[in-house]
Order: structure tokens, then C-alpha cells, then sequence
């Protein structure tokens, strides 16, 4: 069971690293005036890629060094 979660860990780790290619990339087609990005729909979606990796990557860190009985539960439950 530990080998399964981290092949699963290793496979979330890689996707972070792919979704920041994907923003390098993104923010690569926004063209620069006077030191700046011009066009922010590039801009946008370039940060929000960049945000989705940061959660992944926490997310990992966050099931390594805590329990489940340790993660705050929803109200509801």
C-alpha cells in the first residue's frame, strides 16, 4: 500500500510540473511592451496554472506529513 501512494505522490508531483510547462508556455505567447505583459487573458490564465500547481504540490505534502485522522473534516461529518 505505502509503493502505491508513492507512484501516486511521484504521478501528482510530474502533473505539477507539467501544468507549470503549460504556463511558461502560455505566458510565452503574451507579447512584452515597455517591460510588461500586454495581453492579461495570457496573463490570467498563465497564473491560474501556476495556482493548480501549487495546490497539487501542497496537496502532496500535506498527505505526507499528516494523518488523515489529523485533516480537518467538513462540518457535515
Amino acid at each position: 500500500m505505502t509503493k502505491a501512494k508513492t507512484t501516486e505522490n511521484e504521478y501528482t508531483i510530474a502533473e505539477a510540473y507539467r501544468y507549470l510547462a503549460n504556463a511558461k508556455e502560455t505566458i510565452s505567447k503574451s507579447p512584452i511592451e515597455y517591460s510588461r505583459y500586454s495581453d492579461s487573458k495570457y496573463v490570467r490564465e498563465a497564473a491560474g496554472m501556476v495556482y493548480l500547481a501549487a495546490l497539487k504540490v501542497l496537496d502532496v505534502f500535506l498527505s505526507k506529513e499528516m494523518n488523515k485522522a489529523d485533516l480537518p473534516q467538513s462540518p457535515g461529518k
